[in-house]
């Protein structure tokens, strides 16, 4: 399959990225993994920063799937901020690290920091989603519905800040009983 890729005549950081694509599609996440790697180490030395940051992105994402957690985390963290969309979306994935471990208090602030540095970017309302998640996890609904029902005022009319809409499916589980759900109707 290699010496396939190399026929196509791909400058070699390219053709390191495809290998590993191909790689993680067979499942061979070892190997994707090192050739993602020497993708990375390829471009940089070339300057081509965007296409690394895409590399980078690749390498922390094969480390996830291989549960290589700390390693992806590092990774995604070593993204710039100045690949604003490569960067949010190793913001997220980070997230989802800390999700899957349970570091609840970690995924707060990494979320609420974002929000913070971020106000207006599409997938804020996204990261209030999982903030009020982690507050319904530790058992506090009324939070929970604080953060949901301030992102559906400050956001709700916003076309261009996305997963809005999932709020209103997230706050309408924090609302039991007839009451409550009264309660809910009303404030809609």
């Amino acid at each position: 399959a290699r010496a396939m890729f190399e026929k196509l005549g791909l400058p070699p950081g390219e053709l390191f990225m495809e290998f590993s694509e191909a790689l993680k599609q067979l499942r061979l996440l070892p190997e994707a993994l090192e050739h993602a790697r020497e993708a990375v180490s390829i471009l940089e030395s070339h300057g081509v920063e965007l296409m690394a940051a895409e590399a980078r992105l690749s390498v922390a994402s094969l480390a996830l799937l291989s549960n290589r957690l700390d390693e992806a985390v590092v990774v995604f963290r070593s993204i710039s901020k100045e690949n604003v969309q490569l960067h949010t979306e190793g913001v997220f994935k980070i997230g989802k690290v800390f999700k899957l471990t349970e570091q609840y208090e970690k995924l707060l602030s990494h979320l609420a920091q974002f929000k913070a540095e971020n106000p207006r970017s599409p997938r804020v309302g996204e990261a209030l989603y999982w903030i009020g998640w982690v507050y319904r996890q530790q058992g506090f609904p009324e939070r929970a519905r604080d953060v949901y029902w301030s992102a559906i005022s400050e956001y709700g009319n916003d076309p261009t800040i996305l997963s809005v809409e999932d709020l209103f499916s997230a706050i309408s589980k924090l609302y039991r009983g007839d009451d409550e759900q009264a309660e809910l109707c009303t404030r809609l």
